[in-house]
C-alpha cells in the first residue's frame, strides 16, 4: 500500500470542522434545554414542599384548637422559632397555646412546631392577614386569607394556599384559565 493510499484512507473515516461545529453546537443547546427543564423542576419541587408544609401547619393548628378547647392557637411567622419576630413567612413559623392571648408564645406556653426557613429564592406573601393567624376553641379565623409562595419565574408558577374562615387549608387552582392561581377573593396572586 503506497502512501496515497493511507491518507486517502484516513480522510475517508474523518470529520469535517463544519461536522464538528455543528455537533458542538447541538449538545450546547441539549445541555442548555436540560438544564432549564431541570431547574425549573427543582423550582417547582422547592415551592410545593412549601406550599405542602404550610398547609400541613394550618391543618394541624386547626386541629389543635379543635381538640383543646377553650384554648386559642396562633400561627406566626417567626424568623427564630420561639417568637413572633416577623412578618415574613419565608423565614419560617411557628405554632403554639395562646393561654394568655396576647398573640406571642409566653414562657409558659407550648410551642407546638417550629418551621425552619424555606429554601432561598422562594417567597412567602400573605394576602387577607399579615403575620399571624388566630385560631379560636373551635378551630375557627378571624377572617380568610391567602399565603402565595413564588419563585423567580414568577406568577405563572406560583402556588398559593388558601384559609377559609373556619380554619381549613387548601390549594388554590387557576379558575379563570389565565395561568396564574387565584386568591380567596377572586383575583389572581400576586409576587411582590
Amino acid at each position: 500500500m503506497n502512501n496515497y493510499n493511507i491518507v486517502r484512507h484516513c480522510y475517508k473515516y474523518a470529520f469535517t470542522l463544519v461536522e464538528v461545529a455543528i455537533v458542538l453546537s447541538l449538545m450546547t443547546a441539549l445541555t442548555v434545554m436540560v438544564a432549564g427543564a431541570w431547574r425549573s423542576s427543582a423550582l417547582d419541587r422547592q415551592s410545593s414542599r412549601v406550599a405542602y408544609e404550610l398547609m400541613s401547619s394550618v391543618d394541624s393548628a386547626h386541629i389543635q384548637a379543635t381538640n383543646f378547647y377553650k384554648r386559642k392557637i396562633v400561627l406566626c411567622a417567626s424568623k427564630y422559632g420561639s417568637s413572633c419576630d416577623t412578618a415574613n413567612w419565608a423565614q419560617g413559623w411557628i405554632a403554639f397555646f395562646d393561654e394568655n392571648g396576647d398573640g406571642n408564645p409566653a414562657r409558659t406556653e407550648t410551642i407546638l412546631m417550629a418551621a425552619k426557613p424555606v429554601s432561598e429564592g422562594v417567597t412567602v406573601n400573605t394576602v387577607g392577614f399579615e403575620d399571624r393567624l388566630v385560631f379560636d376553641s373551635s378551630g375557627k379565623l378571624a377572617n380568610a386569607g391567602t399565603f402565595i409562595i413564588c419563585d423567580a419565574r414568577g406568577k405563572p408558577h406560583s402556588k398559593a394556599i388558601i384559609i377559609s374562615v373556619g380554619g381549613q387549608a387548601r390549594l388554590a387552582i387557576d379558575r379563570d384559565g389565565d395561568g396564574i392561581v387565584n386568591s380567596h377573593h377572586g383575583p389572581n396572586v400576586d409576587c411582590v
